[in-house]
């Protein structure tokens, strides 16, 4: 007789190496389903928490040379939280640093400076900037406390559901997330139809480990 094949599917928690001791790692959330039939969800998917961006006060280091200002600052189509900096490479022109240290780009002084993130404007001033010279500039992110699956269009990840959950159109549910200071198992992680179909998965799943990351959330 040939013995059955058992497959053992995804269950509460499933997804965990190790996490704070008691329930330190974990939270109540509200999930909510915008969508027009019953969504399903399941242990270890990727969540993102909805909110507003907005653009914070830039702020001058104390050693500039140069007197000029930023301003003009906007929200791009794709914004993301974190403090920005603005390094000057010569007397008019600024690298854009993203909070991971990658540069979005060149400003020149007295030009719109555009992005997918943020959009401003260097004005200089009476004494010319020097190589050096630097502004920070903060995006901060209000979550609303709605929480859904994270797309990778925008917003922040917010963690990992903790159990599977079945939602009705339009209804929210209290959930129990994972959202900080945890060790998973990467490959046992859901994503998103968007982020898994789309031409560019790989970079977003590493996007989505690396939210994770900072929350402390390490994928193994």
């Amino acid at each position: 007789m040939t013995s059955p094949v058992l497959t053992e599917g995804r269950h509460t928690g499933g997804f965990i190496l190790a996490e704070l001791p008691g329930t330190l790692s974990r939270e109540t959330g509200l999930i909510t389903n915008g969508g027009t039939v019953e969504a399903h969800w399941q242990a270890g998917t990727v969540m993102g928490a909805t909110g507003e961006y907005a653009v914070g006060t830039p702020a001058a280091n104390p050693g500039n040379t140069g007197n000029g200002t930023v301003g003009s600052t906007s929200l791009g189509t794709v914004p993301r939280s974190g403090l920005f900096r603005l390094v000057a490479t010569a007397a008019t022109t600024f690298n854009v640093i993203d909070p991971d240290g990658n540069v979005l780009g060149t400003a020149t002084a007295g030009t719109a400076f555009t992005s997918q993130v943020v959009n401003l404007t260097i004005t200089a001033g009476g004494t010319a900037f020097v190589a050096g010279d630097a502004f920070d500039l903060p995006i901060n992110f209000s979550p609303s406390g709605l929480l859904g699956t994270w797309t990778g269009a925008s917003g922040e990840v917010g963690g990992l559901l903790y159990e599977e959950m079945y939602i009705d159109p339009g209804a929210t549910l209290e959930c129990t997330m994972i959202t900080r200071d945890a060790e998973v198992i990467a490959a046992h992680l859901v994503f998103d139809a968007a982020v898994t179909g789309a031409s560019d998965s790989t970079a977003l799943q590493n996007a989505a480990i690396a939210g994770l990351a900072k929350r402390g959330i390490r994928a193994r």
